[in-house]
């Protein structure tokens, strides 16, 4: 309104929006019609360039609030409103578009354009209807293959710390002490269980009639106790973290410190063995399908998209990944996969990617120049060659997918 004003041109907006639709029709057909108002040159190539940059503002405005009202509100309220966004803002504007395009058929059907247009038209739909798309690409980590990824055992306090990232360890160093008070709580309350147990066992059998009738429960229950005070013990003796190979250390936790409260979820460093390098890879659903157990392909690091490695799979899962293993590729640390953490059947919170993944495991059958990058472990993508597919069913399997997955009709 303000840019209305200061040019003196009322209604900017809708005569901004005209010119560029009569602009359209005219470079794609020829039409020669009338311009919709009679104004300065000046005026009218400023109206055009306007109509059509404020024609694509509002479709990416409108495009991101649909994907905004689809992942703030629950499901499938979510993934309605998003329809009804996309359907109304963009689908529609448009359609009322090609409404006129139709009134004026018998014109546009008789100019020397229309023939290459329509042509151009077909060829873009051959590319997007037939099978001829056979590459693949999913995201992937190039790491050692012998590795673990620390977390604690329990909600648990720093009490000493030896390492930082990159230091080199041997096995069985002291890496990390945790001291847990509530884990001592539940060693000392399953302590005092099982010597009450004990003790009434003991009682009992001054009673031969009363050790009868109890004897199979108490012992169940003696040996339940036990269990549960020995699992405890050795999650206790986790709380000292050792080396279990020799490795280096990486991707250690910022900001700890003696005397930071951790928890199960947050990993607190990683352990990476020198030696054989692989690339795990994490595929989705419609992919999976066209991936054979045999094909080639290449991962490209994302530090330095020159660089290649040419790769062969080893092994992939039949069976979904439940949780995701690598931080690196999750969305939360601003990776690919599109994930979150959430607090699944009471247990500590894990991440979850938010669509059915399937890993893959890759051997390289090339080295990867890394001189460049210090890091063992890299983020990257692999190009598979797969069995060919249409762009457009891919896209109409990967939508149904989402209704299924958002009205929860594939739980049932």
């Amino acid at each position: 309104y303000v840019l209305s004003d200061y040019l003196g041109i009322e209604n900017l907006q809708s005569r901004a929006v005209n010119f560029a639709r009569w602009y359209l029709r005219e470079a794609l057909f020829n039409l020669e019609e009338d311009k919709p108002e009679q104004l300065g040159s000046g005026k009218e190539k400023f109206l055009i360039h306007f109509g059509f940059a404020l024609m694509v503002y509002r479709f990416f405005l409108f495009l991101g609030i649909a994907f905004l009202v689809y992942h703030i509100f629950f499901q499938p309220l979510g993934l309605t409103l998003m329809i009804v966004e996309l359907a109304w803002f963009i689908a529609f504007p448009i359609w009322k578009e090609l409404q006129i395009w139709k009134e004026k058929r018998k014109k546009i059907m008789k100019q020397p354009r229309t023939k290459f247009l329509i042509a151009s038209l077909l060829a873009v739909c051959m590319i997007l209807i037939l099978p001829i798309h056979s590459s693949i690409s999913i995201p992937a980590i190039y790491h050692a293959e012998k590795y673990r990824s620390i977390y604690p055992p329990a909600v648990s306090n720093i009490t000493d710390i030896r390492i930082k990232d990159g230091d080199i360890v041997k096995k069985g160093d002291i890496l990390m002490t945790l001291q847990s008070i509530t884990l001592e709580k539940d060693i000392a309350v399953a302590r005092l269980t099982l010597e009450s147990l004990r003790n009434l066992k003991r009682r009992e059998q001054t009673s031969p009639e009363l050790f009868r009738q109890r004897r199979g429960s108490i012992d169940e229950e003696i040996i339940a106790a036990s269990e549960k005070l020995e699992s405890l013990e050795k999650l206790k003796d986790q709380l000292i973290i050792r080396a279990e190979f020799d490795g280096t250390i990486l991707d250690m936790k910022t900001g700890i410190y003696s005397g930071n409260t951790v928890n199960p979820s947050q990993m607190l460093f990683r352990i990476v063995a020198e030696g054989t390098k692989v690339i795990t890879a994490y595929a989705t659903e419609d992919q999976i399908e066209r991936i054979n157990i045999n094909s080639n392909g290449i991962y490209r690091p994302e530090f330095s998209l020159l660089d290649k490695t040419y790769v062969q799979i080893k092994t992939f899962n039949a069976i979904d990944t439940p949780t995701l293993n690598w931080l690196e590729l999750a969305s939360v640390y601003s990776g690919p996969i599109a994930s979150e953490f959430f607090n699944k059947n009471g247990k500590q919170e894990q991440l979850y990617p938010r669509q059915s993944l399937y890993a893959i495991e890759l051997q390289i059958t090339s080295p990867l120049d890394t001189s460049n990058n210090h890091k063992l472990i890299t983020r990257g993508t692999v190009k598979l060659n797969g069995k060919r597919s249409s762009i457009i069913m891919a896209f109409a399997k990967r939508f149904y997918a989402l209704i299924l997955r958002e009205t929860g009709f594939n739980n049932k």
